[in-house]
């Protein structure tokens, strides 16, 4: 895959494959599809080290030993996560990342084009019952 060029993503998979073609082609524009909701839509913008909440679900960020686990949780009362400017809270700036939580595709298509200056990103796959690194900074 060519690095910086634009690219539509739609079909299934892990949501970890998404993150991984979107930090690829960032700061290119990345399509996804979303099938339950949008269809065509490029990911909101993420606003890095901010201080204000996101109105329909939390992003905590954990130390670990290994680097930082931001972890989603959506808030009970919505149903529906529409595409806003999304707000990290600070992070520690050499720290990797582990992206954790069931969260749309195209949320963690955005978290992963705007940490990818990150040592590596990595997400948590229940399925495989482990972290997935899908990318490090070259």
């Amino acid at each position: 895959m060519p690095a910086g060029r634009p690219l539509a993503f739609y079909g299934r998979g892990p949501l970890w494959l998404a993150a991984a073609l979107a930090a690829r082609v960032a700061p290119a524009k990345f399509y996804v599809f979303d099938a339950r909701f949008y269809g065509w839509m490029l990911p909101p913008r993420a606003i890095l080290n901010s201080s204000r909440d996101n109105r329909e679900f939390t992003l905590a960020a954990q130390e670990t030993e290994a680097g930082i686990r931001l972890r989603f949780d959506p808030r009970p009362q919505y149903h529906v996560l529409h595409p806003r400017p999304i707000h990290l809270p600070p992070l520690p700036a050499a720290a990797p990342v582990t992206l954790d939580g069931k969260m749309p595709i195209w949320l963690i298509a955005a978290l992963a084009q705007a940490l990818r200056d990150r040592p590596h990103l990595a997400a948590c796959d229940p399925r495989l019952g482990r972290e997935v690194v899908f990318w490090r900074n070259p």
